[in-house]
Order: C-alpha cells, then structure tokens, then sequence
C-alpha cells in the first residue's frame, strides 16, 4: 500500500472517530429502526393491562397508555419482573373530550382502541353514558388518530355486535345489529361501523376489527363481571347453578391475537391482506355447569348446590332467572350494589344455542398462531397471577390487588 493510501485512510478513520463520538455525546435515546410507539386507550381495564403486558414483550414496543381516572392498575403492573416499566407512559384523559386526548396521539405507530363501557344493567342514565362513551369515544379516538397522521388501527368491538340468531351459529356474515337500541350491543356494533366508514374515507388508514366474546383469565378487577363468579366461588357454601351458557376467551390468548393483528397491520408485505378484516374471536363455547366444573378442577372445591342424595347440581331454569331479575336490578338499584342477573346478562345465556360458527375459528387460524387454552388452565393462571401481585404488593385480600 502506498504511503498516500496510508495517509487517506488514516483521515477517514479519523473522521469516522470523531463523527462516532459526536453522535454519542449529542444523541438522546437508543436507536432502533424497528421501534415504534403504540397507543392505547382503556389501558387500565381487563383486556388493557393484558394487551400491554403482551406488547412489551418485543423490546422495540413502548406503551402510551390512555386511562381515565384511576391508573393504579398500571402502576401495579410496572411493579411485575416481567414488565419494563420504563416503557409505559401513562396519560389521564377523558375520551369524550378532544381536547383532552389529542396530544396523547402525537408519535404514535398504531392505536389499540379498547376503551368502552359494558353495562348489563337497564338503568336509562347508565345506558345513556355507555353509549356516548363508545359512539362519541370513538369518533375522538378516529379523529385525534388522524390528525396525527396514525395509519395503523385496531379496533375492539365485541361479539355482541353481531346478530345472534336462533336457528343458525354466531357468525360476522349475520351482520350487525340494529344500531337505534338504547344497549350494549347496539353501541358497539354502531361504533365499529363507524370504524369502517371512516377507513373508507381516507385510504392511508388502515384498520383491524377484533370481536371477542366473553373475556376471562388473568388481570381481571372488581369492575369486570366475571370477577364475583372467581372470587366468591371459593368461598361460598352453597350455589346452586343456571342452565345456559356462553363462549369464552382466555384474556392473554386474545391480546396475543391483537398483538399479532398490529406487526401484520404495520409489514408493508402483509398490510393489504389484513387490512379491513373483521375477527370474531370466540374461544370455548361452554354451558354454566362446564365451566363450574373447569372452576372445581382449578380450585379443587365443590360448592355447588346439589339434589339430595345425588351427585348432581341444582340447575335453574333460565325463566326462573328471566322472572327474578327485574326484582333484582330494583334492589341492586335501591341498595347501591352491582346487579349481575340482570333481563339482559340472562339473554346472554341463552343467545349461544348453536356455539360460533367453524369458519370463525379457521379465518383465525388462517391469519394468526391461533392456539387456545383449556378452560382449567385459564383459571388456574388467573388464581396464580393474582395470588403473586398479592404477595409482591404486600396484600392479604384480592380486593385490593386490582383496585375499582
């Protein structure tokens, strides 16, 4: 090599030192083509803590959680071994004003859009509020996405959005339901409607609608209406049972789902083949007594109410429920508790009589690593989960681990 050769690549050398340490001295953060920032509104809720648990699994991802007043659920969860807390920024807004969401949007790679209210109640003000939550709520989500040029979507909607049919299994080819009923249902089958035509009015937006059916597992808080079913079964004598049933995912399952939703949503190879797709995601069709059963098999008691001298559970007719459940919701009204058999949650037992249609779970597994978890395994996680955020946090009741 000649001795100007040496000479220039001596300089470069030099050169590239000394642009090297000008970007270490002058640089704030790590680099990462990759890393992304992803957005979630009702972060602190059942399905919210679960998705952001899932999420911060790819060391690329950090959490802009959304919650509206209460962020001790977060903070319970930066305190898990598993969970970089330093990845998780949370921001107290109220979804039904604009002002106080939008600039939470900025930065942002792709939007979870989970916050909703769930009412099974008949309480005219209660289903008033639920409805501006998820109409109103949504269209400030959609437009606070857009205003900060958000491309990436999804969108939780439930199963109940879909028409549940007496003579045919639940699928998304029965189409919506009414939009002008003052219920659950309506609401949320309005407001993913209102995804899909706002998709179809700017062609950079790309969108995913996730439906899921009941929710159940780990993360659960006394808000949820599953939590008494897991927390007064242990401890409760004698209960006895009603027929009727319902589909249900395990919570991690689901948010596993979402999450693979968003890296297809966000490839450039795989954006167009996903991109408007709605999934129902129904997990196990089961009756009350299987999953009572799946409850004994967790927890290893017994409780249910049995005919004497026999092995078998008292179970009531759903008509005895349907006739007790307007007296109920008075009392739970009048007497300032939570009312769970309610004219609308015993429908819900009996609107699943032929389960969720195959093709439902074959586009599932058509697009995702779609494995589901046995009914057993999903409440033992729940008990193990909750009995380690005990004992971490230094609590001795359940109560107190996911604070309302």
């Amino acid at each position: 090599m000649s001795l100007f050769s040496q000479t220039s690549l001596t300089k470069a050398c030099k050169q590239c030192l000394l642009i090297s340490m000008l970007f270490l001295i002058f640089h704030k953060g790590p680099v990462s083509a990759k890393e992304r920032t992803i957005l979630v509104t009702g972060a602190s809720g059942h399905l919210g803590i679960s998705l952001i648990e899932v999420l911060l699994q790819d060391p690329e991802v950090n959490i802009r959680a959304l919650v509206h007043q209460n962020d001790q659920r977060i903070e319970d969860l930066k305190i898990r071994p598993s969970v970089d807390a330093s990845r998780i920024q949370t921001h107290k807004v109220d979804i039904l004003d604009y002002a106080s969401i939008e600039p939470s949007f900025s930065g942002v790679d792709a939007v979870f859009h989970l916050a909703a209210v769930i009412s099974i109640n008949s309480e005219k003000g209660e289903l008033e509020y639920m409805r501006r939550v998820n109409l109103e709520g949504t269209n400030n989500v959609l437009e606070a996405s857009k205003a900060s040029g958000i491309k990436n979507f999804i969108h939780c909607s439930s199963s109940h959005a879909f028409k549940h049919l007496p003579d045919r299994p639940l699928s998304t080819d029965n189409g919506l339901v009414d939009f002008d009923e003052l219920v659950y249902d309506a609401s949320k089958a309005a407001s993913q409607q209102m995804v899909t035509e706002f998709a179809k009015k700017h062609d950079d937006f790309h969108h995913v609608v996730i439906a899921p059916s009941g929710i159940i597992g780990r993360n659960d808080h006394p808000d949820t209406d599953m939590w008494p079913l897991f927390e007064r079964y242990p401890v409760v004598r004698f209960s006895p049972i009603t027929k009727g049933g319902y589909a249900f995912i395990d919570v991690q399952v689901l948010a596993d789902i979402m999450r693979q939703a968003m890296n297809q949503l966000m490839d450039q190879e795989t954006c167009d083949n996903i991109d408007g797709e709605q999934f129902l995601v129904g997990g196990h069709s089961v009756t009350v007594k299987e999953m009572v059963e799946a409850l004994q098999d967790a927890t290893g008691k017994s409780h249910c109410l049995n005919f004497p001298g026999h092995n078998r559970p008292i179970q009531l007719p759903l008509w005895v429920l349907r006739a007790v459940a307007p007296l109920y919701e008075a009392a739970a009204s009048l007497l300032g508790f939570k009312a769970l058999i309610t004219q609308y949650s015993i429908g819900v037992l009996g609107s699943l009589p032929h389960g969720i249609a195959e093709k439902e779970y074959l586009k599932l597994k058509a697009f995702f690593n779609y494995n589901d978890v046995s009914l057993k395994q999903t409440f033992l996680d729940r008990y193990q989960v909750q009995m380690q955020d005990q004992q971490r946090l230094g609590l001795k009741d359940s109560k107190s681990v996911a604070r309302p």
